[in-house]
């Protein structure tokens, strides 16, 4: 008889593996939402993501498994999983994705990670997740690691949002001088005689502190944003990399344990450093995209409760956002359409509004922080011409035919062209009748950010 060659204990192994094939398949696991949407769930409770971006309540028909069994699996198969810790709203099923190294656990790599969303025709990536497939990681950043962008060539690959939004084609003009933005912090070194000095008040700097410290955490709430972000940005299956990782980092720092700050700090200005080393890569879409988190942790870092004298951003970050700036404008900070006073394409719109309000964002981050370091501060010249914040209807409008229809009210009521960012500066047109009531009209329709930048701009202008 031949003896047998099967290592000891495969026999009962074999069995064991045949009884377990043989159970009953697992109940149902995904939200109710995401089942009837036949949409893959994250599983992350009390709120998947797909039901936390679209601001709808969260039901499981399955309660969750026990914790005791999930902290005996944990201490029997290998370390503890801290993603947990990090309260991430991106994250896929741990026990299907997760990572086994820390160089695997860097943050969404184009060249590495599975999750990023291809197209199965031609191949290439874009910077894109599928929501129910964005995992958050629990080591920090390997900066390391090559580079984890795709190249130019390979990020030509489209993904169509909602509403059948395609921002293949963004008719998008430069319309200022984008040297201007990258050496503002030059500019504030070296006066030069056509600047207009501009003084910021202490009420100033307190009013808007208040106002840009909720801006993170308002990614912390379902379907929260800030409002540089639009909503489309970040609608449906997928999702940008850098707005994704922005959402989990969100979630670590305002979630960080006592004691943890000095690594929590560390990871974010590892993400930071990689986009800003990415960022020439990235197609225009994904350029906005890395701008605006960029700026999210720049100010969760510039509005922590850092110990007096130790602030934990300096000049270097403030000059890395005026070189995204700069790129930003290059790429187009206007619709074609707007300056001929006609209607864009939503897309192109969505873009360039979100683009600018970005990018008057970061002017007024460096206003404040010039004014506590002690630096000069001018009068963004390069700026004045370009739109003031848009109306509240355009900017929450949810679907093309509700926007055109807004556009066109817009058009009709504006026929000299819409409210510009200089018409709310001091000079002598602006006390006319005719520039008052302007102003008057613009200020009837906006939003929380239109009013955010009139109140400030009153702050330094006056009325």
């Amino acid at each position: 008889m031949r003896e047998s060659l099967d290592p000891p204990g495969s026999q009962q192994r074999s069995s064991s593996v045949q009884r377990t094939n043989s159970r009953a398949p697992p109940r149902k696991k995904a939200c109710q939402n995401c089942t009837t949407a036949k949409t893959r769930c994250d599983l992350q409770r009390p709120t998947c993501l797909r039901c936390h971006t679209r601001g709808i309540t969260c039901h499981y028909s399955v309660p969750p498994p026990d914790m005791d069994h999930q902290h005996r699996d944990s201490r029997s198969n290998g370390p503890l999983d801290y993603s947990s810790h990090a309260v991430s709203a991106e994250r896929s099923s741990i026990t299907d994705t997760f990572p086994t190294s820390p160089a695997a656990c860097a943050f969404p790599s184009s060249s590495s990670s599975p999750s990023l969303f291809s197209d199965s025709n031609t191949g290439s990536s874009g910077l894109f997740y599928r929501h129910e497939e964005i995992e958050a990681s629990p080591y920090p950043p390997n900066p390391e690691l090559p580079s984890q962008t795709p190249s130019t060539e390979e990020s030509h690959h489209v993904i169509l949002a909602p509403a059948n939004l395609s921002f293949l084609d963004m008719e998008l003009v430069s319309s200022i001088d984008s040297s201007r933005i990258r050496n503002r912090w030059l500019d504030q070194i070296l006066a030069s005689a056509d600047q207009k000095p501009k003084h910021i008040s202490p009420l100033a700097v307190n009013y808007i502190s208040r106002v840009f410290k909720t801006y993170p955490k308002m990614m912390l709430h379902p379907g929260g944003l800030p409002p540089i972000i639009h909503p489309m940005q970040a609608e449906g299956s997928e999702i940008p990399v850098p707005l994704a990782n922005c959402l989990s980092l969100v979630r670590m720092w305002e979630n960080r344990a006592r004691g943890s700050d000095g690594i929590t700090t560390q990871t974010i200005k590892w993400e930071m450093e990689r986009l800003f080393r990415e960022h020439s890569t990235y197609r225009q879409t994904d350029l906005l995209a890395a701008f605006q988190a960029y700026l999210i942790y720049a100010i969760m870092l510039f509005f922590s409760s850092s110990p007096p004298g130790k602030s934990l951003i300096d000049r270097t970050i403030m000059i890395s956002l005026q070189e995204f700036a700069s790129h930003i404008s290059q790429t187009g900070l206007v619709c074609s359409a707007e300056l001929s006073h006609t209607r864009p394409r939503w897309e192109s719109w969505i873009i360039a509004s979100a683009k600018r309000r970005t990018l008057y964002t970061m002017y007024i981050l460096d206003n404040v922080f010039c004014t506590l370091n002690q630096i000069p501060c001018h009068l963004a010249q390069e700026l004045a011409m370009l739109s003031a914040p848009e109306s509240k209807a355009l900017w929450e409008a949810r679907d093309r035919e509700l926007w055109e229809r807004e556009y066109d009210v817009l058009l009709a009521a504006w026929k000299g062209g819409s409210l510009r960012i200089g018409e709310l500066w001091a000079s002598e047109e602006r006390s006319t009748p005719g520039q008052q009531e302007r102003i008057q009209r613009w200020l009837e329709g906006v939003d929380e950010y239109g009013m955010m930048y009139f109140s400030f701009s009153v702050m330094i202008h006056g009325i």
